[in-house]
């Protein structure tokens, strides 16, 4: 590949993480991660966490040795079986803004949070909160899930409408066992 290409693509990719990537930590051991050319590596670089299509991929089983019991590993597994909502072929920067704003939550969120806001939004499913929030350069917005079918949703929406304050991960809510 090209390495300007190369170039271009890891700064677009941690454009949305420009000065927040020091809040990202490894799911495994909660070392702090560290950019490198393809993902994420722990300080420790005994673990690395790819970027693929554009979603960083920080997923770990809460239990590596009884992920096939795992209830992070179930749901995951779940809603990547299962059916998605998905953006209207017609959506568009404008009519997401005007659905979100219709909205009472989002709306009251919109209007609470602070100039300079990190937001993390946990289970954002499709990301149309985030990707909503991430309109406004006043923040930052993360939409985290375990469903890597629904963030590959959000993410194409985020990119097909150069959304740059929004980013997704694919992560758990619970804390992975130390190995």
């Amino acid at each position: 590949m090209d390495p300007v290409l190369v170039e271009v693509r890891a700064s677009a990719r941690l454009s949305a993480f420009r000065d927040c990537a020091d809040l990202l930590e490894c799911p495994a051991t909660g070392e702090p991660l560290i950019a490198v050319e393809d993902g994420w590596i722990s300080r420790s670089g005994r673990r690395h966490y790819p970027i693929e299509d554009g979603i960083s991929r920080l997923f770990a089983p809460v239990d590596p040795a009884m992920s096939e019991g795992d209830v992070t590993e179930m749901m995951r597994a779940f809603d990547e079986e299962a059916s998605l909502s998905n953006y209207d072929d017609l959506d568009t920067r404008e009519s997401l803004t005007t659905k979100s704003r219709n909205g009472l939550f989002a709306a009251a969120l919109e209007e609470q949070l602070p100039d300079g806001a990190i937001v993390l939004e946990a289970g954002c499913g499709t990301g149309q909160l985030t990707n909503f929030l991430g309109m406004s350069w006043k923040r930052r917005v993360f939409g985290g899930d375990v469903c890597v079918n629904s963030l590959h949703l959000a993410n194409g929406f985020r990119e097909r409408f150069r959304i740059a304050n929004a980013a997704f991960l694919q992560m758990n809510l619970f804390p992975a066992t130390v190995s």
